[in-house]
C-alpha cells in the first residue's frame, strides 16, 4: 500500500517537471540549448 503511494507521488511529481521543463524549453529554447548542446532536447 506505501509503495503504491510512493509510486504515484513519484509519477505525479515527474509530470509535473516535465510539463514545466517543456514550458520552459518553449519559452527560453536558446539558453537550455545552450547549457546542454540539445541532444537530449531534440530527442524528447
Amino acid at each position: 500500500m506505501v509503495g503504491l503511494i510512493i509510486l504515484a507521488a513519484l509519477g505525479l511529481s515527474s509530470a509535473l517537471v516535465a510539463f514545466v521543463f517543456r514550458r520552459s524549453t518553449a519559452e527560453d529554447r536558446t539558453l537550455l540549448g545552450e547549457r546542454s548542446d540539445g541532444t537530449d532536447l531534440n530527442r524528447q
